[in-house]
């Protein structure tokens, strides 16, 4: 129920845009970001709200402050540390300050961790969301094999996290590809 495969990071991204999507509600975007975090959600039809930031903590200050004066709050906010395209390394207090203010604020976090175990030293080494207790209430967190593993073209990737967010990317994907999980990992792996 808190995990499903996927044809990697980006797919799985898309086919969540896809399942949560409506006009009624937006996303929060970091600004820069990797494109797939737009485009995901702007091709399925949801407001995007970018939020202009470098790093992990000039993000999450405006976020808040967005959020904190916005009309409507958003159903959900994409991060992704470390980040493609800044290299930007985000720390477990991030991830718990995040954690704390989404939940008050009932906000989805979608996390993009695909080059979390690309990394120089211990010293250096990424959180993941996860790691703070009771993040999977609120979070959905997606990686890939293709980074981490120098599979460039290889497309497998996971999303683990908030049961009712990988309800949906599974019902999403099951109707988008026709497919089980298990058909979805040979079509992925040896395909």
């Amino acid at each position: 129920t808190q995990s499903l495969i996927t044809i990697g990071a980006k797919e799985g991204i898309a086919s969540l845009a896809t399942a949560i999507s409506d006009d009624e509600n937006y996303i929060c975007v970091p600004s820069p970001s990797y494109p797939i975090h737009t485009f995901a959600f702007t091709i399925s039809k949801s407001k995007i709200v970018h939020i202009n930031a470098l790093s992990a903590y000039e993000f999450l200050e405006n976020f808040k402050k967005f959020v904190e004066t916005a009309e409507k709050k958003p159903m959900a906010v994409i991060i992704s540390y470390p980040c493609n395209p800044t290299t930007q390394i985000a720390d477990i207090s991030f991830y718990e300050e995040i954690v704390s203010f989404c939940r008050k604020h009932q906000i989805y976090i979608i996390s993009d961790i695909a080059y979390c175990e690309l990394y120089f030293d211990e010293k250096s080494k990424p959180n993941s969301v996860l790691e703070v207790k009771n993040a999977d209430d609120i979070a959905i967190e997606f990686s890939s094999v293709s980074k981490s593993y120098s599979l460039a073209g290889t497309r497998v990737g996971f999303a683990v996290g908030n049961k009712n967010l990988i309800s949906a990317l599974y019902k999403i994907k099951s109707y988008l590809y026709g497919w089980n999980i298990a058909t979805s990992f040979v079509y992925t792996y040896f395909i």
